[in-house]
Order: structure tokens, then sequence, then C-alpha cells
């Protein structure tokens, strides 16, 4: 079923490609004029074919494929009475990662994983976490059933020592993997005037389709070298003041796995549905420059969480998003050759997330770009372009807090 999908995504670009007469060409992808082409009225069915290639693939500030090879993409709508539906897909090229992750998404790489793996040697009550001297105390006291005093004190008068405060610690690394990225956007919308203001109503449905993974590895160590004493000390079964059945001279009993290296690979975040609404406000009236505020609205969202062993999950919120954008036009060649830079600012609510995958309710971030749109004959043309963000809230895993990236796109007119 799977392979059927990519198979089908694969022919959508390939035709697309075929028709625009380029392989791979792009645009800005994160800019929301895929799916917000707001014309003036036709008197006649009109649209356009495009195929595309970026670098990145940076949604609403987030780099959704991190260390990909880019992005190729395809779009095709058609317009009449101030009514446009469209369709637009996205491949990831090669494999995406985020060293430090536990997923990748919109969702961030927040979370605690639970290993499961248990303390041997008949310590499995002191759990499958760090352990502190609190825990060590309190494991020996219910053991023997004795107090937390008598425990303190059995150690200063037999051993003459201090428990310390931390007796064990955790070195954990991770790295979230995404080996597959497809999406298909649907999109519907309507636009009218009011005097000089033009105002666009709305629907964007999306499915992804992702194959991801996350790896992690840990050990644990000793915290100190007096905490490392104290449990070679304690060892050895028998009379020991230490429970279980750890051997003498071997503190490495009382390791998770005998301090050696646990690696355990979870399922990630999985395919995810989303439906948002959106309002955009324009007006043409300036020459040259058209300034835009645009709310968009999550009313669906929906998608497979990861393994509950990794900690975390999707963020599901339906929450809003504003962005503010300014689009320039300046003409080089009459009819031939335009610049159109743009500036734009976004406000998550709840909509983004931060850096530990929890939902964001703050300014978002700030990006500038520019497209070279080449209009090669009546119905053809070629747009390269390039774009720069900053962060100003921080970032989730995987996006830098300040970016550039680029791309092409190829576009037939009808």
């Amino acid at each position: 079923m799977i392979q059927t999908k990519i198979k089908l995504y694969s022919l959508a670009l390939a035709v697309t490609a075929a028709l625009t007469g380029a392989a791979q060409a792009g645009q800005e992808i994160a800019a929301t004029d895929k799916k917000q082409i707001v014309e003036e009225e036709p008197k006649q069915l009109s649209g356009s074919v495009s195929a595309s290639y970026s670098t990145r693939y940076i949604f609403r500030g987030t780099n959704l494929m991190p260390s990909a090879d880019g992005m190729v993409s395809a779009d095709v709508h058609v317009s009449y009475g101030g009514f446009t539906i469209g369709a637009w897909i996205g491949t990831q090229m090669g494999s995406a990662s985020i060293p430090g992750a536990l997923a990748i998404g919109e969702g961030g790489g927040g979370g605690t994983p639970d290993l499961g793996v248990t303390r041997g040697a008949g310590l499995d009550g002191l759990g499958s976490g760090t352990v502190s001297g609190d825990q060590l105390v309190n494991f020996i006291a219910s053991n023997f059933g004795l107090s937390r005093s008598e425990v303190n004190q059995a150690f200063q008068q037999i051993l003459g020592v201090q428990v310390p405060k931390q007796i064990t610690q955790v070195k954990q690394s991770s790295e979230a993997f995404q080996d597959r990225f497809n999406e298909v956007d649907l999109y519907a919308q309507f636009a009218f005037s009011l005097g000089p203001v033009d105002i666009t109503l709305g629907n964007i449905f999306f499915y992804i389709d992702r194959d991801s993974e996350t790896r992690i590895a840990a050990r644990e160590y000793f915290a100190s070298e007096d905490a490392r004493e104290l449990i070679t000390a304690l060892s050895g079964g028998g009379d020991s003041l230490l429970p279980g059945n750890t051997r003498p001279g071997h503190p490495e009993d009382f390791l998770l796995n005998n301090g050696r290296k646990v690696s355990r690979t979870y399922e990630a975040i999985g395919d995810e549905v989303f439906d948002r609404l959106f309002i955009s406000v324009s007006t043409s009236a300036i020459p040259y420059v058209v300034p835009r505020v645009t709310y968009y609205q999550t009313v669906y969202s929906e998608g497979k969480n990861p393994q509950p062993e990794l900690g975390l999950f999707r963020n599901d919120r339906k929450g809003g998003y504003l962005e503010a954008k300014v689009n320039g036009e300046i003409p080089i060649i009459k009819d031939r050759v335009n610049l159109d830079p743009y500036a734009l600012v976004s406000y998550s609510a709840g909509d983004r997330s931060d850096k530990n995958g929890n939902s964001l309710d703050a300014w978002n971030h700030f990006q500038v770009g520019a497209e070279l749109v080449i209009q090669v004959t009546d119905t053809f043309r070629i747009i390269p372009q390039i774009n720069w963000m900053t962060h100003i809230s921080d970032p989730p895993l995987g996006t830098n807090e300040d970016d550039w990236w680029g791309g092409a796109k190829a576009e037939v007119i009808f």
C-alpha cells in the first residue's frame, strides 16, 4: 500500500515536470502563495500547473525535513469566477534526521523515554531511572524494616561515610530519523472584493504520509567516586546492608545493564491529517505593493502517536496561526522579468511548537525573500527564489534559529 502511494506521488511529479518542460523546479514552500492565489475574477476558466524544488521544507518557520536533500513538489489549480480549487504534492528527497531529538514533526522533539530496562541483582525496587541518595536509603530501610535515621546512622557508625546526594547518573543520546515524508494538500477558496479590500475565504486539507523512528542509547554510571566506593562497600549480598545478590567487589552489578550501553529503536510520529480554515485580507490599492493579513484556524488534527515508551506525544492542539505579509513587485523587463520581494512575520496561537514539544503561544518567526519571475512565453515561466528567516521564539529541535534556503519553480499558465 505504501509503495503504491509513493508510485502515485512520483507519477504526479513526473507528469507535472513533463507539462512544464523542467524536471525539478521550485518555489518557497513555506509561503502561503502555493495555496492562496488571489487573482481578479476570471471571465473564463484559468489556472496553472507547476513543478518545484526547494532545498528545505520550511513550513511556518519549522523545518519538516532537517538534513534531507530537499523536496520536490507539484501544484495544480483552476479558477473561475473567484473560486479556486487545487492540489499540492510534496516529497522528501533522501533521509532526514535530528541528533538529540525524539521525533521529527511539527510537534518538536521533547520527551522522556522509557528504555524498558530493569535493574538486576535483586535491585528492581530501585526502578530503571537514576538513583539518588534518598532513594537508596529508603530502599534499604524498607527492606530491613528500619527507619531512615537508623540507616543513616548505620552508614556513619559501620562504614564511616555520609550517603552522597546522587548515586548514579545516566548519559543518554538520541537521534530521530524520517525516511519517508509525502504530503498531499487539497485546497478550495473564494476571493472577492469590497472596494479596495480583497478578501479570500478558504479551506486546506493536509495529509502527511510519514515513516519515522527514533534510536536511543543510554548508559548508567556512578555520579561520583564516593558513590562508587559506597556501593562497592555495600555489595556482596548475605549480611551486606545492600539487599539483593550483588557480587563482592563488583559495584557494576548495581547499575542498569551492569553499566553497559542500552540501545533501543522506537516507532516515532507517523501519518497525520489536518484541516485548516483561513481568511485573508489584502489590498492592491498601493502600486507595486500588496499588504496581506491571513489567519488560519486548525479544525481537525489527528495522527499516529509514537510508541508510548518514547515518552512524547504529537502536538494535537487545534491552534491558530496569524501571518502579516507584504509582497512587492519590481518590473525589470516589461512583461518579461519581475523581481518580487516579500517580508512576513507570524504569531502562533498554539499552532507551532517550542523546543520541548509544547504548543507555542507567542510570536513565531520573521522571514524575507524574493522571487525572480522570468516569463519565457505568454504561458510558461521560470521562477528561482531565495529566502531567509530568523526565529523570534526558540525554534523546535531540528530547525535552525536563522536559516537560508532557495529553489526554483517552472509553471505553465492556462
